[in-house]
C-alpha cells in the first residue's frame, strides 16, 4: 500500500493520510528503504546465477522511482510542493490535515518518554514544516533546498552521534564492494579506482578496519578482510611483501578454519567461501604449508551444512578443488578425493552412533560439526594423515556403489570434465552405476533425494558430453539398460540440453540423443504422465529457451533427418506433435519448412491425433505458426501445389478442432 501511494501520491493523499496516523508505518518504511538499497548492492554483485529471473525482477523494482522515498519523504512533499492539478486550496487543506496529525503525536510524547523516543522526535523534526527554516541554495544541478529542521540541543547531539556511528559502520563500503566484486570477477570492480590503480591501499584499509573493535562494527563488514586477501594473493601476490604476503595468508586461514571453532554461524557473504577458494593458490604460493591446506580442504568436504538455497558448506571446498587444485597439483586434489570416499562413511558412521549415545544418555541438544570434527580427527588422525601424504589408494575404498549417494554426489562433483585419467573412469562408471540403479528403481519407499538426483544429473550430462566418444556408451549402459518411463529420465534429457547450450559438443551431444533414440521410440505407442514428459524433453520441449531466441548451435540442416524420422516412426504420439510444432515456433525455426510437411504427414498417417487429446496449447502454438508462415510465402503457397495441400491439411485439422483462426486463415487460402 505504501509503495502505491508513494507511486501515485497525488492521487493517493487519503490513503496516505490514513498511513500517517500510524507511526510505526514512519518507521519500518524507512527501514524498508535503508534494506532495499543495500538488498541492491548485494543483488549486483552476482552470485547466485540460477536466481537470475528474481534478481532482475528484484533489481527493477528497486531502481524505481518511487522505491527510493519512504513515507517521510512523502509527508514532507506534501507540504512543500504541489502538482500541475492541485490548487492552492487543495494544498492548504492538506498540510492543516497533517499537521494535526504531527500535533497528535507531540500530544503523545510525555515527559517520560521523551528520552527513549529520541528517534521518533527526529522523525517529526524532519518532517514538520513548521519547524523548519529552510534555505534555497544554487548548485550545479539547479536549485538545492535546505530544510533546517529545528532540534533542541540534547535532539541535536544524538543526531550527531547516530550520525558519526553510522558514517563508521559505512566507511569501508567502497572497499567492501570492490573486494565483493573482485572476488567474482565482477567489471564493476573497476569503478573503485583508488583499489584498482593501488591494490596496497586496500590492505592498509584491511589492517585499520581490524584495530576497530566494536562487535556492531565487525558483523556489517565481517566479509571485508577475507575477500581483500583472497583478491591480493590471486590477482597481486607479486606486488605484495613477504610481511604482506603472510599477512594475508593467516587471514585467509583464520576465515577458512571458522567452522572448526565453536559457535560458528554458517551463513552466505561472510569471507568464508572465498577463503577456501583460494586455498589451492596458497598452496602454490606456500607449499610448506601443505599439510594445513590439505587438512582444511578435506575436512570441510566432510561438512554438509545447508547455506540457505544458495549451497552446501562443502560445496565451497568441492568447487575449488574441481576448478583449481587439480590444475595446481593433481596428487594432492586426487588424494583428496579418494580421502573423501574413504573417511566420509567412517565420518557419518561416527555422527550416528554419537547422536544415539548421546540419546541413550538423554541429551538431546543438538551436535556441533566442529565437536564431530574434532573427534573424527583424534580417531582416524593415521588415516588422515595418509591421506595428507598422499599415499591412499583405489584399492582401499571398497564396495563404491554400496556407498550413501550424498557421498559419492560429492566425489562425483570433485573429478574434473575431459576425463583421462583410469581412476577417475572406474570411479565415474561406479558412481553412475549406483545412481542408475536407485533413480530407475520403481521403489517408491526409497526415493533419491531431489538435490543429489539434479546435482547428480547435472554432472553426469557434463561428464559424459567432454568424455571420448569410446566412453559415451560406456558411461550411459546403466541408463540405457536401465531405460523406464521415470521423471528422472526427463531431467536427465534437460540436464543434457543445458550442458550442449554451455559446452558446446555438437558431435557428442547428438550420439547421447542417437543411444537413447530406440529407447524413447517405444515410449510413444503408449501415452501416460512420464511418457510424455520424457518424450518432450526429449525433443528439446521442456527446456526453458528464451522467448526470443529462433536458433541454436546444435541444430543443423543435416539434423533434419533426425526430426523428420521422429515424425515418421514417433508421429502417432500427440507428445510429438506438440513438440515439433514448438520447435519450429522457437528455437527451431530453420526447420519451419520442413516442419509444415513433418506435420501435414503426421495428420495424414495418424487419425488418432485428429480425435485423440493433445498436449495443452498445441492448437494455439500451430495457429501461431500457421499465420506466420501463411503471411510470409503467400506467392509460394500459390504457386505449388504439394505445399498448398500441406497446408490445406493443418489448416483442416485446425478447424476440426474449433480454431476460429485456423477457419479464417483456410479462407484466405482458398
Amino acid at each position: 500500500m505504501v509503495s502505491v501511494v508513494l507511486a501515485y501520491r497525488e492521487k493517493t493523499f487519503n490513503v496516505a493520510k490514513v498511513l500517517f496516523q500510524t507511526k510505526e508505518f514512519f518507521l519500518y518504511d524507512t527501514e524498508r528503504r535503508t534494506l532495499e538499497h543495500f538488498a541492491k548492492i548485494r543483488l549486483g554483485v552476482g552470485l547466485i546465477p540460477k536466481n537470475k529471473i528474481h534478481e532482475e525482477e528484484r533489481t527493477n523494482s528497486y531502481n524505481a522511482s518511487h522505491r527510493k522515498k519512504s513515507l517521510e519523504d512523502l509527508a514532507l512533499i506534501y507540504q512543500f510542493f504541489k502538482g500541475e492539478d492541485i490548487t492552492d486550496e487543495e494544498v492548504e487543506e492538506r498540510q492543516k490535515v497533517i499537521w494535526a496529525i504531527f500535533d497528535q503525536y507531540y500530544k503523545e510524547l510525555t515527559e517520560n518518554s521523551i528520552e527513549d523516543d529520541k528517534t521518533w522526535r527526529l522523525f517529526l523534526a524532519r518532517m514538520d514544516r513548521r519547524k523548519m527554516n529552510p534555505t534555497i541554495e544554487e548548485v550545479d544541478e539547479g536549485l538545492q533546498i535546505n530544510f533546517n529542521p529545528e532540534l533542541d540541543p540534547s535532539l541535536k547531539k544524538y543526531s550527531e552521534a547516530a550520525l558519526q556511528e553510522s558514517s563508521e559502520a559505512t566507511k569501508y563500503t567502497s572497499l567492501k564492494l570492490w573486494a565483493d566484486y573482485k572476488v567474482k570477477y565482477d567489471e564493476k570492480c573497476k569503478e573503485y579506482t583508488q583499489y584498482e590503480e593501488n591494490p596496497k591501499q586496500a590492505l592498509k584499509e584491511v589492517k585499520e578496519f581490524l584495530e576497530n573493535n566494536e562487535e556492531r562494527f565487525h558483523h556489517l563488514n565481517r566479509n571485508i578482510p577475507a575477500n581483500v586477501c583472497t583478491v591480493l594473493i590471486r590477482d597481486y601476490f607479486e606486488e605484495l611483501s613477504k610481511s604482506e604476503q603472510d599477512f594475508c595468508k593467516e587471514i585467509i586461514f583464520t576465515f577458512a578454519t571458522s567452522s572448526f571453532r565453536p559457535n560458528y554461524a554458517y551463513q552466505i557473504w561472510d569471507g568464508v567461501e572465498s577463503a577456501i577458494s583460494v586455498l589451492p593458490l596458497l598452496l602454490e604460493k606456500f607449499p610448506e604449508e601443505n599439510e594445513r591446506i590439505k587438512v582444511i580442504l578435506l575436512l570441510t568436504l566432510f561438512d554438509s551444512y545447508p547455506i540457505g538455497m544458495y549451497a552446501k558448506f562443502s560445496d565451497y571446498s568441492a568447487n575449488t578443488i574441481l576448478n583449481n587444485l587439480w590444475r595446481i597439483s593433481f596428487p594432492d586434489a586426487q588424494s583428496i578425493l579418494l580421502g573423501f570416499l574413504y573417511l566420509k562413511p567412517k565420518y557419518e558412521a561416527m555422527r550416528a552412533s554419537i547422536r544415539q549415545e548421546r540419546y541413550k544418555q538423554k541429551k538431546y541438544d543438538e551436535l556441533y560439526e566442529n565437536e564431530l570434527i574434532e573427534r573424527f580427527a583424534v580417531k582416524y588422525e593415521k588415516e588422515i594423515k595418509k591421506v595428507i601424504a598422499n599415499s591412499i589408494t583405489l584399492k582401499e575404498i571398497k564396495n563404491i556403489k554400496n556407498i550413501d549417494l550424498s557421498i559419492l554426489k560429492t566425489a562425483f562433483q570433485l573429478i574434473p570434465l575431459n576425463i583421462s585419467d583410469e581412476s577417475h573412469k572406474i570411479i565415474t562408471q561406479h558412481i553412475i552405476s549406483a545412481f542408475a540403479g536407485k533413480l530407475l528403481s520403481d521403489d517408491r519407499e526409497n526415493i533419491v533425494d531431489y538435490e543429489v538426483s539434479h546435482d547428480f544429473l547435472r554432472k553426469l550430462s557434463r561428464v559424459v558430453l567432454t568424455s571420448h566418444r569410446d566412453d559415451i556408451s560406456l558411461y550411459l549402459q546403466p541408463f540405457i539398460e536401465g531405460f523406464n518411463s521415470t521423471e528422472s529420465m526427463a531431467d536427465l534429457f534437460e540436464e543434457f540440453i543445458l550442458a550442449e547450450d554451455m559446452l558446446k559438443t555438437y558431435d557428442n551431444f547428438w550420439l547421447v540423443w542417437d543411444l537413447f533414440y530406440d529407447k524413447v521410440a517405444d515410449l510413444s505407442k503408449v501415452g501416460n504422465y512420464y511418457n510424455t514428459k520424457i518424450i518432450k524433453s526429449y525433443l528439446f520441449a521442456r527446456s526453458p529457451w528464451n522467448e526470443n531466441i529462433t536458433e541454436w548451435h546444435a541444430f543443423k540442416d543435416n539434423n533434419k533427418r533426425f526430426f523428420k524420422k521422429v515424425t515418421r516412426k514417433m508421429g502417432e504420439s500427440p507428445s510429438v506433435v506438440y513438440a515439433i510444432v514448438k520447435l519450429i515456433n522457437g528455437i527451431g525455426q530453420i526447420y519451419l519448412n520442413s516442419g509444415i510437411t513433418w506435420i501435414s504427414e503426421i495428420l495424414n498417417e495418424h487419425p488418432n491425433i485428429w480425435t485423440g487429446q493433445l498436449v495443452d496449447n498445441t492448437i494455439y502454438l500451430l495457429e501461431d505458426v500457421m499465420r506466420s508462415f501463411i503471411y510470409n510465402n503467400r506467392e509460394s503457397i500459390r504457386r505449388e501445389i504439394k505445399l498448398k495441400k500441406e497446408i490445406l491439411v493443418i489448416l483442416d485439422f485446425l478447424v476440426e478442432k474449433g480454431s476460429v483462426a485456423g477457419y479464417m486463415l483456410r479462407e484466405n487460402v482458398l
